[in-house]
C-alpha cells in the first residue's frame, strides 16, 4: 500500500519504462526499460502488481508481438510467460487475487493464463478493453462487453474462471472501464464517461445477488 507501479520516462526520457513509485515522497524507480531489439521486445504498458508485491506482470509491445512478461522484483529477473501476435494481443492485464493466474484479452477472446506451464484457456469472446477484474473469491472474473447496437455503452458481465456461462451483471454505461471489487465483494469502482475528453468515478453497491459473490 505503499508504492505504485506503472510506466513513464526514464531518466534519459525515453518512454515506455516500467517505474516504481513511493507514494509517500513521490520518488521514482526504474524497474524495467522499453528496449527495441531484433527479438521484438519493446515499449512497456499494463503493468500489474502480483497480489504479495514481488513481482509485475505487464505487456512489452514488440514489433510482431505482444509479449506477457513477469519480472521478479527482488532478483531482477524477466521471463516471459504469453505471446501473441501484435494486432490481437493484449493491452491490460488482470491478476487473480492467489498470484496464481492472469486474465487478459486476446485475439478477441477472453483468457485465463496460469502462471506455470498449462496453455491459457479460453472463456469465450469478449469486448477487450479495459474492463477486466477479478472477484476477491478468485473463482469469478468480471469483464466487458458492447452493447448491442452500440459501440459506446459497455455492459459488465461476470463468468466462473474455471469456464462455464457467462451472465449480466446489471450494469452498463458508456465507455465503462478498470473496474476494481473491494476486498469484501460488496462494492465496484470503475471509470466511465460519455464524452471522450471527460472522465468520472462511479462506485456501484451490491451489484451482485446477495452481495457475496
Amino acid at each position: 500500500g505503499r508504492t505504485i507501479i506503472g510506466t513513464g520516462r526514464d531518466e534519459e526520457g525515453h518512454v515506455g519504462a516500467l517505474l516504481s513509485i513511493d507514494a509517500r515522497t513521490g520518488e521514482a524507480e526504474v524497474q524495467a526499460r522499453a528496449d527495441f531489439q531484433a527479438d521484438g521486445t519493446g515499449n512497456i504498458i499494463a503493468p500489474d502488481w502480483s497480489p504479495d508485491g514481488r513481482s509485475v506482470n505487464f505487456v512489452r509491445i514488440g514489433k510482431e508481438y505482444r509479449r506477457i512478461c513477469n519480472l521478479d522484483l527482488e532478483t531482477g529477473v524477466e521471463r516471459e510467460i504469453g505471446r501473441y501476435s501484435k494486432a490481437s494481443g493484449p493491452f491490460w492485464l488482470a491478476s487473480s487475487p492467489d498470484g496464481k493466474q492472469l486474465a487478459f484479452y486476446a485475439e478477441g477472446r477472453l483468457k485465463v493464463l496460469s502462471l506455470g506451464d498449462a496453455p491459457a484457456r479460453d472463456l469465450g469472446a469478449a469486448g477487450g478493453g479495459m474492463t477486466l477484474a477479478w472477484m476477491p473469491d478468485g473463482k469469478t472474473i468480471l469483464f466487458g462487453k458492447p452493447q448491442d447496437g452500440s459501440q459506446d455503452v459497455v455492459e459488465l458481465w461476470s463468468v466462473p474462471a474455471a469456464g462455464g456461462q457467462p451472465r449480466k451483471t446489471g450494469l452498463s454505461m458508456s465507455r465503462l472501464l478498470v473496474p476494481r471489487v473491494s476486498p469484501d465483494g460488496k462494492h465496484v469502482a470503475f471509470m466511465a464517461t460519455d464524452h471522450p475528453a471527460k472522465s468520472e468515478v462511479w462506485v456501484m453497491e451490491n451489484f451482485l445477488e446477495g452481495g457475496k459473490k
